[in-house]
């Protein structure tokens, strides 16, 4: 990726890596509080490791309520790769629970990848990142966070962008055995 970016009135080049955002699988789909019809909940985390290893990692409910957890991964050899995983759901922390709107929202994730001997901890912080929308069913926490853990037993660092959406209810944080 290369480009500008302007912060009051001040350009600079920048130049990186990034990453497509595209939804392409069949969501389990609800019928929200004002009778929307909308996706269920899903975690998406947004990885950079300072070895150079980038993943995406999903975790959702398929259309039929299966469980579907997998990791895109981009190592830092070049390898790329799409990993089927179990869900980071039941290893989530730190839960907080929004004064504005209810919601139940898990602040420290916890991935292991044995294919690839990683053992990462995400903690967000500060913990209040959700976005209260207008309509309800769109309430979601988008938060940035550290990385801290191993990459084949070596310690590595990093950043990840973490995407709560859905109805992140205290039943359904409970259904997955988070609270």
């Amino acid at each position: 990726m290369t480009g500008t970016i302007t912060i009051e009135g001040v350009t600079e080049n920048i130049t990186g890596n990034c990453w497509l955002d595209r939804q392409y699988n069949r969501f389990a789909m609800q019928r929200s509080e004002k009778g929307f019809v909308s996706p269920g909940a899903w975690v998406w985390l947004g990885i950079a490791l300072d070895d150079g290893t980038a993943l995406s990692i999903w975790d959702f409910d398929d259309e039929n309520g299966i469980n579907r957890t997998f990791s895109s991964c981009l190592l830092p050899n070049g390898k790329r790769c799409v990993i089927e995983m179990p869900s980071i759901m039941p290893e989530a922390q730190d839960v907080f629970i929004s004064d504005k709107t209810g919601r139940c929202y898990p602040t420290t994730w916890i991935v292991k990848i044995p294919e690839f001997d990683i053992d990462i901890k995400i903690p967000c912080f500060p913990r209040n990142q959700e976005i209260v929308a207008a309509m309800p069913s769109l309430h979601k926490f988008e938060g940035a966070s550290k990385v801290v853990g191993t990459v084949k037993g070596n310690p590595v660092e990093g950043h990840c962008m973490i995407e709560l959406s859905g109805p992140w209810t205290r039943e359904f944080v409970e259904s997955k055995g988070i609270l």
